[in-house]
């Protein structure tokens, strides 16, 4: 752990950066607690509220890790030191923990420099200042290393709300050059916004992109942050997924990201939105991946399987769009299956559909409702159940029609033409009735 001597904060590394909410910004206190060294350590390391030991003046950090806001301002009004920069630490963490603008302009009128910056900075980043400070404003011997990562991530995510991704991945570079050899995690997960910049927003090549995943991951895997982990290998996995064309070694690299990402302790009750598009994303990947045609049976099991463990953790109310898109995906690979029982998968994926269209109504999303429509016909027409496949085939051809949806309109009136030949067959097969007289 490095020690960086400053004027105007005392306990350095600061963990600051690593945790979501307003644990984020917060500042620890001075303390003269023996367990202050693992306590740091530990909090650098990602272990969070499992800190073995907490020196009583940081127990307001916990409060606040857990989310109980009211009882970390309490917290930090009993542990206040007397010193001027305890009292300065005190009434910006009091800002972070409650941020105002009647606070920000007190508090304004009397913190300069290193904690003036600090407070603008925090301000900025909960919507009330209009501009970041300028880090030349500080003396570097009080604003270096993680301190300054943060404040150079901060200007990152503002360049990036003005869609300016060069200047905000250049600032996130210099931030994980600041924060990599004092706060490791921190660096880690920088490196993961500039990998998903570099990915979503500047279209890099996929093998630079790659490289700030895997050192991220390589990071945060000796962590005490699982989340932190999972999140990496499922990046990791869509990158993969999303280049892969025709290499069947990069689907499997992409498989066994979204494999690592399941093994890292991920709780399909803790997040079972993250847990359900990973098992989802494994199962289009299965699909998707080149094969030998003795190979599809197995490959679509195992996807179909996947898409089934993707369902357990989700509920059609809480999870509308997530729950109606996976589903849309087992019915479609239980509809196209290679199978020795096609008609069973056929009436399953029917079934299904119908559950989707009790989700996906007509009022709200017509567009989606059409699709599953058509799927459904599909499936209908395979099943030889022609006169309501014709219904809902010809419904949803009305409904892309009616909202310009030009490729899904044919295919829809290609499948209402085949629908149509296919009666017109089985009623010239019908035998003709013969008239008997007496």
């Amino acid at each position: 752990m490095i020690e960086t001597e400053v004027r105007s904060i005392e306990v350095r590394p600061q963990p600051i950066g690593i945790y979501s909410g307003p644990a984020s910004a917060l500042l620890l206190p001075s303390t003269h607690a023996l367990c202050r060294d693992n306590a740091l350590s530990e909090l650098l390391n990602g272990k969070g509220t499992d800190v073995t030991e907490w020196p009583p003046e940081w127990r307001f950090y916990r409060a606040a890790l857990e989310g109980k806001i009211d009882e970390a301002v309490v917290l930090l009004e009993e542990t206040s030191g007397v010193s001027k920069s305890d009292v300065n630490v005190r009434d910006y963490n009091r800002f972070v923990l409650q941020p105002s603008q009647e606070k920000w302009i007190a508090l304004q009128k009397r913190c300069d420099g290193f904690f003036g910056w600090m407070l603008e900075t925090a301000a900025f980043n909960v919507g009330l200042g209009s501009k970041l400070p300028a880090s030349s404003e500080v003396a570097d011997d009080e604003l270096d290393h993680e301190l300054l990562a943060w404040g150079l991530a901060s200007v990152a995510a503002s360049e990036m709300e003005r869609e300016s991704y060069v200047t905000a991945r250049q600032n996130l570079g210099a931030a994980i050059e600041a924060c990599k050899d004092c706060s490791p995690l921190l660096a880690a997960i920088l490196l993961a916004q500039s990998a998903y910049i570099a990915h979503h927003f500047l279209e890099l090549p996929a093998s630079l992109v790659r490289r700030d995943y895997e050192a991220a991951i390589e990071i945060a895997k000796e962590s005490s942050l699982p989340s932190l982990t999972t999140e990496l290998w499922t990046q990791l996995g869509m990158l993969l997924q999303a280049s892969a064309g025709s290499n069947r070694e990069e689907w499997m690299e992409a498989i066994r990201a979204y494999q690592s990402a399941l093994q890292s302790d991920i709780s399909s009750e803790v997040q079972p939105a993250l847990f359900a598009e990973l098992h989802n994303n494994l199962g289009l990947a299965y699909l998707a991946m080149p094969g030998s045609e003795t190979s599809n049976q197995l490959r679509s099991g195992i996807a179909i399987q996947s898409f089934r463990h993707a369902m357990e953790p989700l509920d059609p109310v809480t999870h509308s769009d997530l729950w109606a898109r996976i589903k849309m995906n087992l019915a479609n690979a239980l509809q196209y299956a290679p199978s020795s029982h096609p008609e069973t998968n056929l009436i399953q994926a029917v079934q299904i559909y119908d559950e989707i269209l009790e989700v996906r109504t007509r009022a709200k999303e017509p567009i989606a409702y059409a699709l599953v429509l058509l799927n459904q016909a599909n499936a209908l027409a395979h099943l030889g159940i022609f006169k309501p496949s014709l219904e809902k085939a010809s419904e949803a051809y009305k409904l892309f029609q009616w909202y310009n949806q030009s490729e899904q309109a044919a295919t829809a009136r290609e499948l209402v033409e085949r629908v149509n030949d296919s009666l017109s067959s089985a009623k010239r097969d019908e035998p003709t009735p013969t008239i008997t007289t007496a």
